[in-house]
C-alpha cells in the first residue's frame, strides 16, 4: 500500500530561527569570527565549548607548542553525535535565509557576546548588554550566561598560597 501524497515536505518541520535553542551558539560563533577566527574554527570551538564532553587532557611535551594543554572533545555529551558533526549542524543553521528581524537579533546578540569576550570597560559593557537583553526580550540569557561570562573574564586569578 502506498501512502497518499499530502504535498507537504518530508521530515520534521524546520524550527523558526528565533525559537531554535542553537541560536545563541550561532551568535557566539559569529562573535568568534569577528574576533579573528576562521568560520570553521569559530563553529568548531563553539560546538566544543557548548556541547563537548571532555575526553582526554594532556600537556604537549614537544614541538612549537611545548607547555600547552591539549583537550580532546570526542563526542557531544549525552549523545552519539560528534563535535565536528554538531559544528557542521551549527554552520548549516547559520547559513539559512533570514528575515530582517532575525538578522537584527543575531547581530545584537553577537555584539553582546563580543562585548563579554573582549570588554575593557566592564561596567559600561555590562549596562549595554543588559540594555540589549531588555530590547530583545532576552534578559534571562544575558543575565544567566553573558553577565557571569563577563564577571569571570574580569576576575583576577587567585595566587594566594594553598593551605
Amino acid at each position: 500500500m502506498v501512502t497518499p501524497k499530502t504535498g507537504r515536505p518530508r521530515g520534521r518541520p524546520k524550527k523558526f530561527p528565533l525559537h531554535d535553542p542553537d541560536r545563541y551558539w550561532i551568535a557566539y560563533a559569529f562573535a568568534l569570527q569577528a574576533s579573528g577566527y576562521s568560520e570553521r574554527a569559530a563553529f568548531d570551538l563553539a560546538a566544543a565549548q557548548v556541547y563537548g564532553e571532555v575526553g582526554k587532557i594532556e600537556k604537549i611535551q614537544f614541538g612549537d607548542k611545548t607547555g600547552w594543554t591539549r583537550v580532546e572533545f570526542p563526542k557531544v555529551a549525552g549523545s552519539a553525535t560528534t563535535v565536528p558533526g554538531k559544528a557542521s549542524t551549527l554552520r548549516r543553521k547559520a547559513n539559512v535565509a533570514r528575515t530582517g528581524e532575525e538578522a537584527y537579533w543575531l547581530v545584537l546578540i553577537s555584539r553582546a557576546w563580543l562585548q563579554a569576550m573582549r570588554s575593557k570597560d566592564r561596567a559600561r559593557n555590562r549596562a549595554e548588554m543588559l540594555a540589549i537583553g531588555s530590547h530583545l526580550g532576552e534578559e534571562a540569557f544575558i543575565a544567566g550566561c553573558l553577565i557571569p561570562f563577563l564577571a569571570a573574564a574580569t576576575a583576577l586569578p587567585d595566587y594566594s598560597p594553598r593551605d
